[in-house]
């Protein structure tokens, strides 16, 4: 989720650096459209936070489960 958020973000950063100077007429500007990368990006980290604190309680788990 983190990677499709940075891609969607660089693609779009990319695309507005390229054609700026073709496509812009004089006095406008061009914005680059970011869509749903910071939700991407969010969900990404929550996800691989989540995976982590599952991680951590296997491992006590398979301790507690060891112990007399």
């Amino acid at each position: 989720m983190v990677i499709i958020g940075i891609y969607y973000y660089l693609r779009g950063f990319l695309i507005s650096y390229l054609i700026r100077d073709e496509l812009s007429a004089s006095g406008s500007a061009i914005s680059g459209s970011s869509g749903y990368m910071n939700e991407f990006i969010l969900v990404g980290m929550i996800l691989v936070l989540f995976g982590y604190i599952i991680e951590e309680g296997s491992k006590i788990y398979e301790e507690q489960k060891l112990t007399v």
